[in-house]
């Protein structure tokens, strides 16, 4: 019986870069799900991101709650693993740096109790505003990994005046990466994980067709987003992983999402791709 998938998020920071624009990779420490590898800061959620309580304090009581208590996460996780406070005042403004800046001694406690970071950020007097968190993919761990994640990625632009502090238990290094401006995938020698490799191939596209950050949210509020699940093909000594938009996806084993609802510009990408040392590392068989 496959793994129950746990629902998990993750923020796809953006900023102003000399030759168009740039996002933030973490490498996860090695002790971890998907260890070593170049990927978005993110994790599982949480109950206590999710509740009720949690919701309207922050100003989110309007929004589907399944994906109100992911923004929270997505929004928490930023701010364990890299210090960003990705949380705006009353007036619509960025939290401010020197305010971003005094939260810092929080990070490890928020990361034992995450029920701290509402609280935080309520006694901050900050909210989180949906409208500068555009939902933009959703990815599912196959079906025969023995530890799964549900995961929908956030786009939000880095906040001026802060700073990235990688300093966490979970995340070792950092890098703001170029986005690709041709709908090219980064290079897999640098990331491996594809829903990492597809979200940005994906946002340099709607960057280069939009022409700037500003433009992207303006344009991308109802960015449509459908699921999309590998599969693993193995055939003799070699193993893939294949793309719903692949021919042989449907007969392929395993679970699967729709081969007719995906995201148009996947239909560009390749429907097949070498698996991540991670992946071939944990698999069974």
């Amino acid at each position: 019986m496959a793994a129950i998938p746990r629902d998990s998020s993750s923020v796809i920071l953006v900023q102003r870069a000399a030759r168009g624009a740039q996002s933030l990779l973490v490498r996860r420490h090695t002790d971890l799900a998907f260890g070593g590898s170049w990927v978005f800061p993110g994790g599982k959620l949480e109950p206590s991101d999710g509740s009720a309580e949690t919701l309207a304090c922050l100003g989110l009581e309007d929004v589907d709650p399944k994906i109100a208590a992911l923004m929270v996460g997505a929004c928490r996780e930023a701010f364990e693993e890299t210090g960003l406070v990705l949380a705006r005042g009353p007036g619509g403004e960025f939290c401010e740096g020197e305010l971003a800046e005094s939260l810092q001694p929080l990070r490890a406690a928020v990361s034992q109790d995450p029920a701290r970071f509402p609280a935080m950020l309520v006694q901050s007097k900050l909210r989180i505003d949906a409208a500068h968190l555009l939902y933009w993919a959703h990815w599912i761990t196959p079906s025969i990994m023995p530890r799964r994640y549900d995961t929908r990625f956030f786009v939000s632009e880095m906040p001026p005046g802060q700073s990235v502090r990688c300093d966490s238990a979970e995340a070792t290094d950092l890098l703001w990466l170029d986005l690709p401006a041709n709908g090219a995938l980064p290079d897999a020698a640098l990331i491996q994980a594809p829903p990492t490799r597809f979200s940005l191939a994906e946002l340099g596209l709607a960057l280069a067709q939009h022409g700037s950050i500003e433009r992207l949210f303006e344009r991308e509020t109802a960015h449509v987003v459908h699921p999309v699940m590998p599969k693993i093909l193995r055939n003799g000594q070699e193993t893939l992983i294949l793309l719903p938009w692949d021919a042989e996806y449907p007969a392929a084993a395993g679970e699967g999402t729709s081969t007719t609802q995906i995201p148009p510009p996947y239909l560009g990408f390749p429907s097949r791709l070498e698996p991540p040392k991670f992946i071939t590392d944990r698999s069974p068989g």
